[in-house]
């Protein structure tokens, strides 16, 4: 779902930073992007680690210049925190 809300957001105009532990997933968003990739960027960071937030910070800070929002989509550690084909959101 984070990635949907990452391409919508760039297919609005907007600069987005995707955090993620693996970038892997985060640079498939990025291909996704396409042609506007270049208003986002793939970062590696970890919740749990506040320095790997504050490195995150200073990337977007120097890529974007400011932050405005934070879109919270972290999830997938419990099936009830995922949706899917039998599993809606609501």
């Amino acid at each position: 779902m984070g990635g949907e809300i990452a391409c919508a957001l760039v297919g609005c105009g907007a600069n987005v930073a995707i955090l993620d532990r693996n970038l892997d997933p985060a640079q498939h968003i990025l291909e996704l992007m396409e042609p506007r990739a270049n208003q986002a960027v793939a970062v590696r960071a970890d919740v749990l680690d506040p320095e790997s937030l504050r490195q995150a910070a200073k990337v977007i800070l120097d890529k974007f210049g400011t932050i405005h929002s934070l879109v919270n989509a972290a999830g997938g550690n419990k099936p009830q925190a995922t949706t899917g084909p039998d599993l809606i959101v609501f």
